[in-house]
């Protein structure tokens, strides 16, 4: 009976208080401590600045956080204007951009352009003595007018900035022998009004207009302490209420002082900290309890807590809060430094909890009740919908201590669905596990029999729509049929008789009676179930459709002809019906070029997994989102096999350090982006001071507030260091007057430049978006190198001067000289002009025979220097093959490439006897012996000729000629012509590109076109070809060189043959030069 009543008593007491207590909120907690830089763990006051810098002020030291790093203030006895005390009470902001500090030897004045610190003595603006030493509490009025009210033990001091000054306004009274006289905390109204928390003598509120000060509450002692009136917190909500925190409770007042309501929180605990929230509520830090939001309107408190499950880890005490322009919410802990969340919450909802030691998830699945396991290293786990619980043992059977298993690939049985589920591990074969209860099977080892699965290391599982489980070892694949027990092996045999290595097989996909694999050394393979045969799918051997790289690891078929395929160098995209592949890498706005999984969204955006985080693919656009750890990223570094799309759409990627559950939905909410600032300039690595460097200043302000700076032309290696506050932001930046396009996309936050030239030059660096786009806001410094001094105008005019005064004085000496000399040589010249005439014609004459004679002979060595090249490569291409490979190569090997030397070097010998024809025709003096010709034989010898350059660069020729074709030509000079048009398409092709020879009839001709797919001309290019006194000499696609006269040669030999040539090119898109010949008369028309 005792009992009942004790049992009744409590339930009566805690009924309002769990009526009050219904709700909690989740939110994901980011901390930096010591380790991250800070001066110490005991953060007392919180501040952004105008720029958007952090600053925390602690028990030792003022500390700056850009983001990224701490940047920490300490008074240093050997630095002058350094801080003048490191115990941090209190941080405010004057409408001038300057940074009022309250310590405990006064206060300091940190000026942001010198970045220097100013102490004020505060002295009695009538008496001029010392007023106090130590102040606790800072607060600038709303309409500022020069001055600031300060806390102090003496009580509240007003400040008059320009005079430093100060007037007692309010004096405190405790006798500090029995209680503490200070003040602990002090806040602006809307009114304008101070409320004044003390450390002894309860609550005020001051008018500062009439200086009157009304008492509002005085708080009991308790037996926490034996002090009365401590008020040590205070804050204000959305409707000007006030909130008053002392050692027992929280007390909320109107604006008249006028106590409205004594709240009851949920839990018995010390109140340390209160702060406005969101949505017009406060939120309250109790003693080692905890965080509550409380809303006045609701008269409900709402437990906030981490995101990961509950007992993971305790949320540290909060002594201050302070919310930046971002919407993140800082707290400054009573010893563990910093943490801070946003409270619209991550992006992206991260686990990282497992119930037991697994780590590193490595595959993921979602079963037919809604449920999801996770396996990593050391185990799997099992979660309900959403990943809220865990289950417990039963349901999620961790191994026991000691053994090892890692499943790479789950798969859930389709005939025992929420039952079994397929289990694919690393070293340890094929597992079937029972949810139910627990219970692990191995299956497929009964070696001897011809069901024995080959190999221990389990990639990949699929079910196909055969109702077989295709598994995928590190032996090639086998389908098993779990009803029989049955299994089948098919060998990675790509031709008959050839076994290839796949290596690791990352992903399966299905399309009809197609299995497309995602090899390690293979690329994509389709296994063809209606032939049980393997072929390659867009590599580089089988077609020029290829994707980027041979390692690829994940795979997704959209409507039946949209192909993703991520691999080790990017994302490739093959629209198997326009026939087209494109490549995207991190020069498109990837994180990283190693994409682990490919998922699609409900909005039809493709998301990817990488081994720098997480993207987002829009197909329309072509453009990346990319998002960091401050999105809620489980870390930047995610696993191969580890993605999922759940039923209800969201997206699952598994990395080192856990699982991310994306809602596609979500992440489409507006982004906040901080500005960005520039926060440090270095010359030759050495960091550019405020003030003197090497004898002068460079900068005279703070970086992030310098807009240009002049430097020597020996300063001339400059590293710029910006940042955008947020950890993980992508920049892009360009140097205007050296560069042309910004640089690529990156989260490097430097810009290093060497060897800058004198001369103007501005920088501007942007932060991009998730989408990739340049944000609006800017940070840009104009910089200036100035030229030595022997390159500046003045130093130039005096030698121009110098110079003239030379010339003109030189001018007139010789100009004297001449003068005399001149008399003498008219005689001269009348005496030798007749003379001169008569030589003259005599010279001329000969000059031009001469003339003549030197420009055949420049030809004729030209010419043959140009056509001698390619036969004698192929020589020494087939020599250096039997050179070096003479061992390796059979006989008949050995006979065919002496005979291709053979055949090149005839050629060559036919080559040179034909240049020395051709100089001839340019003496006047050609034999032409015209004779019926089979246009296919020669273009076959030409090719075969050529045969070593169409396979450097894997060139294809397509011959597309009449059966039987004859020309009537002369045989040499028709073959010279092929080989010098052949050779030029190859010179001026791609790698894998084709080369084309038409024919066509034109009446008693016949047109051979030889076409390439190459970099092309333009028409001012083709305009100079086949003229002798503009020869275009331009390098192929690997730089070959040439002499420009190989189509001179053309264009004679076609025209000496009855023929005309001429030529067609687009840039980029390729040449075709056609020329004609005389066909056999049986074969001419009509």
């Amino acid at each position: 009976m005792l009992f009942l009543i004790r049992f009744l008593t409590l339930f009566l007491f805690t009924a309002p208080l769990l009526a009050q207590y219904q709700k909690t909120e989740k939110f994901q907690f980011t901390g930096l401590g010591t380790r991250e830089g800070l001066s110490q763990g005991r953060v007392t006051c919180i501040l952004q600045d105008r720029s958007g810098f952090h600053w925390f002020g602690t028990a030792d030291g003022l500390n700056r956080f850009d983001g990224y790093s701490f940047l920490v203030f300490r008074n240093n006895r050997n630095i002058k204007n350094s801080l003048t005390n490191n115990v941090i009470y209190d941080l405010t902001e004057l409408p001038d951009g300057r940074i009022v500090v309250a310590h405990n030897q006064g206060i300091d004045i940190f000026d942001p352009v010198t970045q220097r610190f100013r102490h004020l003595a505060l002295r009695d603006i009538k008496s001029r003595a010392l007023h106090v030493k130590s102040v606790t509490q800072l607060v600038v009025p709303s309409n500022y007018s020069g001055f600031i009210y300060l806390g102090t033990h003496a009580g509240v001091l007003k400040l008059h900035m320009e005079s430093s000054t100060t007037e007692l306004v309010m004096p405190l009274s405790a006798d500090p022998t029995e209680n503490e006289r200070s003040i602990r905390t002090m806040i602006e109204d809307s009114e304008g009004k101070l409320w004044i928390g003390t450390g002894g003598e309860g609550l005020y509120m001051l008018d500062v207009r009439t200086r009157q000060a009304k008492m509002v509450f005085m708080p009991k002692g308790n037996q926490l302490t034996v002090k009365n009136g401590t008020i040590p917190f205070l804050t204000t909500d959305s409707k000007g209420r006030i909130y008053a925190s002392d050692l027992l409770g929280v007390h909320v007042f109107d604006k008249t002082g006028k106590v409205l309501r004594e709240l009851k929180p949920p839990i018995k605990a010390v109140p340390i900290g209160i702060h406005s929230y969101e949505n017009g509520t406060i939120i309250i830090s109790f003693l080692k309890s905890g965080w509550f939001s409380y809303s006045f309107d609701e008269d409900k408190f709402t437990r906030i807590t981490e995101t990961e499950e509950a007992g993971q880890r305790n949320i540290p005490d909060i002594l201050v809060f302070s919310k930046d322009r971002t919407g993140t919410y800082w707290g400054g802990t009573n010893g563990t430094g910093l943490v801070y969340f946003k409270p619209e919450g991550s992006l992206f909802k991260k686990v990282s909890h497992f119930g037991g030691h697994m780590k590193s998830v490595r595959s993921i699945l979602e079963l037919s009740d809604r449920s999801v396991m996770v396996s990593g290293y050391d185990g799997f786990a099992r979660f309900d919908e959403g990943f809220s619980k865990l289950y417990p043992e039963k349901g999620n059977e961790q191994l026991k201590p000691g053994s090892y298993m890692v499943a790479f690939s789950m798969a859930e049985d389709i005939f025992e669905i929420s039952k079994k589920v397929w289990m694919g591990t690393e070293g340890n074969g094929l597992y079937l596990y029972d949810v139910q209860n627990g219970k692990l099977e191995r299956a497929g080892r009964v070696k001897g029999k011809s069901d024995f699965i080959r190999g221990d290391y389990v990639y990949s599982l699929h079910w196909g729509n055969d109702s077989l489980l295709w598994v995928a070892t590190e032996f090639g694949l086998h389908s098993l049929n779990t009803r029989k027990g049955t299994v089948r092996y098919h060998p990675p045999l790509i031709a008959q008789d050839s076994l290839a290595s796949f290596g690791i097989i990352f992903a399966i996909a299905e399309q009809g009676d197609k299995l497309f694999l995602c090899t390690e050394r293979q690329g994509v393979m389709i296994f063809d179930r209606s032939t049980m045969s393997y072929k390659p799918f867009l590599s580089s051997e089988t077609t020029p459709l290829a994707i980027s790289s041979s390692d690829t690891r994940s795979i997704y078929i959209k409507d039946g002809y949209l192909f993703y395929i991520g691999t080790t160098s990017g994302l490739s995209v093959y629209d198997s019906g326009k026939k087209t592949v494109r490549d995207y890498s991190t020069h498109n706005g990837l994180p990283g070029d190693l994409i682990y999984g490919i998922l699609e969204d409900r909005d039809g955006n493709i998301w990817v997994s990488t081994n720098v985080g997480i993207a987002r693919f829009n197909p329309a656009s072509g453009r990346f989102a990319s998002f960091t750890l401050a999105d809620g990223l489980q870390g930047y570094e995610f696993n191969s096999k580890a993605y999922h799309k759940l039923k209800d759409g969201s997206l699952v990627f598994g990395g080192t350090e856990g699982v991310n559950i994306i809602d596609p939905v979500k992440v489409n909410r507006t982004e906040i982006l901080p500005p960005v600032l520039i926060t440090g300039i270095s010359l030759f690595s050495r960091k550019l001071p405020i003030g003197e460097f090497n004898g002068r200043v460079i900068l005279d302000s703070a970086e992030h507030l310098k807009r240009s700076i002049t430097l020597k032309h020996d300063e001339n290696g400059i590293t710029i260091e910006f940042s955008a506050f947020e950890p993980g932001t992508r920049y892009v930046y360009i140097l205007e007057g050296l560069e042309a396009g910004y640089s690529i996309p990156s989260t490097d936050r430097r810009a290093i430049y060497s060897n800058l030239p004198p001369g103007e030059y501005t920088f501007r660096v942007y932060t991009l978006d998730r989408e990739g786009n340049r944000a609006g806001n800017e940070a840009s410094l104009n910089i200036t190198i100035l030229p030595p001094f022997w390159q500046t105008w003045w130093f130039r005019a005096i030698l121009a001067i110098m110079l003239a005064g030379i010339l003109i004085g030189g001018y007139y000496m010789k100009v004297n000289a001449i003068r005399k000399r001149n008399v003498e040589l008219e005689s001269l010249v009348e005496q030798r002009t007749s003379q001169l005439e008569m030589k003259k014609k005599e010279l001329e004459e000969r000059n031009t025979e001469l003339q003549e004679i030197d420009s055949s002979k420049n030809r004729f060595i030209s010419t043959l220097a140009h056509d001698i090249r390619s036969p004698f490569s192929a020589i020494l291409g087939y020599l250096q093959i039997v050179t070096e490979d003479y061992d390796d190569l059979t006989d008949s090997e050995k006979r065919s490439y002496l005979k291709s030397v053979n055949s090149v070097s005839k050629s060559l010998y036919s080559t040179i006897n034909n240049l020395l024809h051709w100089f001839r025709i340019e003496m006047g003096r050609v034999n032409f012996d015209p004779e019926f010709l089979t246009l296919e034989l020669m273009i076959k010898e030409t090719t075969d000729v050529l045969s070593g350059n169409l396979s450097e660069k894997k060139i294809e020729i397509i011959t597309e000629l009449e059966d039987g074709i004859a020309v009537v030509a002369d045989k040499m000079m028709i073959k010279t012509v092929l080989q010098n048009l052949i050779s030029n398409a190859i010179k001026f092709s791609h790698e894998n590109d084709l080369i084309t020879i038409a024919g066509d009839r034109k009446g008693d001709l016949y047109s051979i076109s030889i076409s390439d797919s190459g970099s092309g001309m333009t028409a001012e290019e083709t305009d100079k070809l086949f003229k002798k006194e503009t020869i275009l000499v331009k390098e192929g696609t690997n730089k070959e060189k040439g002499t420009g006269l190989g189509l001179l040669i053309c264009k004679e030999y076609v025209e000496i043959n009855g023929g005309e040539i001429y030529v067609r090119s687009v840039p980029g898109e390729g040449t075709s030069f056609t020329f004609t010949v005389p066909l056999k008369k049986e074969d001419r028309q009509g």
